[in-house]
């Protein structure tokens, strides 16, 4: 269930190279003492792991913030123009179900009008490679 919510490491990492803030508290993946990279939720020096505190001077190390919906949902804007034109956000969840009802395939969808389209089974993902397109093409 934590993967509809939590985005992956690779994404995050490439977040935090875009210049995505890295500030202030909530979960960071972040690498224990033994070298495991985990999920801790930070508030300054002092983090929670799996119910116990932990600390960056007892050698954990954070590599990068973990943003949730609204986090990045914030950084995206309305409209996007290219050329002249303008292109409105659009999201939409596709869900294709078989005769008795059973969900075959579900997939959230964004669209900036014609010129960009992307999906992903869940919504952070997609929220996330969008704000990376957005970064890569300098639109935000």
């Amino acid at each position: 269930m934590l993967e509809k919510e939590i985005p992956n490491l690779k994404l995050c990492y490439k977040l935090k190279e875009l210049g995505y803030p890295q500030t202030g508290n909530g979960w960071f993946w972040s690498q224990s003492p033994k070298g495991d990279i985990v999920l801790v939720y930070w508030f300054g020096l002092d983090g929670f792991y799996k119910g116990e505190k932990v600390r960056i001077e007892n050698g954990w190390k954070i590599i990068c913030k973990v943003p949730n919906c609204c986090e990045i949902f914030k950084f995206l804007p309305d409209s996007v123009k290219v050329n002249g034109t303008k292109h409105i956000l659009r999201i939409r969840k596709d869900i294709l179900k078989d005769p008795f009802d059973n969900i075959i395939y579900e997939n959230y969808v964004l669209t900036y009008g014609t010129i960009f389209l992307c999906y992903a089974p869940n919504l952070i993902h997609l929220l996330i490679k969008t704000f990376i397109w957005l970064k890569e093409k300098k639109l935000i």
